[in-house]
């Protein structure tokens, strides 16, 4: 199982037991005959309980393997996490064997080998978040910041002459409008 997990481990049969965990006793003998996963190691090993009754001693092991959780990673394409409206990102997930992507916690489809994502439909304070799975199954979760999706400026373009028809050496204004900076291309 996961490091994340908790699991209790109960012992029958006896009146007094004492655990070990990787041969390292875990308190004295006593009736009480359960023992949870907090503090064992990351790694396989093998837990023990002795169990005593009338001076009568019986030992039952198991061999248990912990496996540790991955560490998930995300970063995206996008300048400082904003792009315009309609423009594609692709988020890169990091530290698993498998993702599953979400955007506002929705998912994106089943979990999948590929790391990249590449989304188009965004909006402003759209948060998108990854689960990463280790090959035992393990997972880990991270989210970015809500992205920044600025709306596209609606421009416009007119002339001074009303027909768009010019003549060689006709002075024509253009003038563009709706956005903030423009630039002009023939």
């Amino acid at each position: 199982y996961c490091e994340s997990e908790l699991v209790d481990y109960t012992a029958g049969g006896a009146t007094n037991y004492e655990f070990f965990v990787n041969g390292v006793s875990q308190g004295a003998p006593s009736p009480l005959n359960t023992i949870n996963s907090s503090g064992f190691p990351i790694t396989t090993f093998p837990l023990e309980v002795v169990g005593e009754t009338s001076n009568c001693y019986d030992t039952t092991t198991v061999n248990i393997t912990i496996n540790s959780n991955p560490v998930a990673g995300l970063s995206n394409s996008a300048t400082n996490n904003t792009i315009c409206q309609g423009e594609s990102v692709t988020y890169t997930a990091s530290g698993g064997n498998v993702y599953q992507y979400f955007v506002n916690g929705s998912s994106q489809g089943a979990p999948t080998v590929s790391n990249n994502l590449t989304l188009s439909t965004l909006f402003d304070g759209d948060v998108i978040s990854v689960v990463a799975y280790s090959a035992q199954g393990c997972t880990d979760t991270t989210e970015m910041l809500p992205l920044t999706v600025n709306p596209a400026p609606a421009t416009t373009l007119v002339s001074s002459d009303p027909n768009n028809e010019i003549c060689i050496g006709d002075n024509v204004d253009f003038t563009a409008s709706g956005a903030t900076e423009y630039e002009f291309f023939i």
